[in-house]
Order: structure tokens, then C-alpha cells, then sequence
């Protein structure tokens, strides 16, 4: 993250949850006071946001939403990468196909059964 506020790209890593706040206050991430407790709670917190907003009125909204979310990630996942901010094992730009093959595979596999019972 302090890569990222070198280059000037740290502000579109920023979260919407209140516990990652102090990564974006203007002082260099690695210096702020936040702990494993933070991270988990920011982590928990960033998960059930995400949940909550998988799911759209229609099975075809959702699997849409979903597909347009991919490619916002990879897009953004691109211009860190351009700046140099590169997660190492933690960079999901790897499985980026993984997931749009596995929403392929899961909607003509279960698509029907979902479109009727949505």
C-alpha cells in the first residue's frame, strides 16, 4: 500500500469500511496504528458487504452484476499493475478467467432451475 501512495494510486485501493479508514488518512499505510484486529474486522466486515449485494431481483441481474464486477476488477487490477502495485500472493488477477469460466459452467448447469425459482 505504501507503493501505491508513492505513485498516486493508493486512493483506488480505498475501502468502504470504516476499520481500513486510518490506511487512507495521508500518512504512509505501513506507519498507521493497524493491527491483526482491525484487518479481521475490516476483512469480516468487507465480506458480508460484498454477500449482501450478490444477490439482484432476477437471476440474470445477478449473474450481469456479477460479470460486470469481473471486469471492473480486472480493470482496476490493471492499472495497479501498470503502477506498480502487484499483490504478490494475493493478487487475484490470476483467477480472473477461473471466475468468469466457473459463472459459465454454473449458469448452464443450474441456470434454468435458478431463472424459475428466483
Amino acid at each position: 500500500m505504501d507503493i501505491a501512495q508513492r505513485v498516486g494510486v493508493l486512493d483506488l485501493m480505498r475501502s468502504t469500511t470504516s476499520y481500513a479508514a486510518p490506511l487512507f488518512s495521508g500518512a504512509a499505510p505501513s506507519t498507521v496504528a493497524w493491527g491483526e484486529q482491525e484487518a479481521f474486522r475490516h476483512y469480516l466486515t468487507a465480506l458480508r458487504d460484498q454477500v449482501a449485494s450478490a444477490r439482484n431481483a432476477t437471476f440474470e441481474a445477478t449473474v450481469t452484476a456479477h460479470s460486470d464486477r469481473i471486469g471492473r476488477s480486472e480493470t482496476l487490477l490493471g492499472r495497479l499493475a501498470k503502477s506498480g502495485v502487484r499483490g504478490q500472493d494475493r493478487d487475484f488477477g490470476n483467477y480472473i478467467d477461473v471466475d468468469r469460466a466457473a459463472m459459465v459452467v454454473f449458469e448452464r448447469a443450474r441456470g434454468g432451475r435458478l431463472r424459475r425459482s428466483w
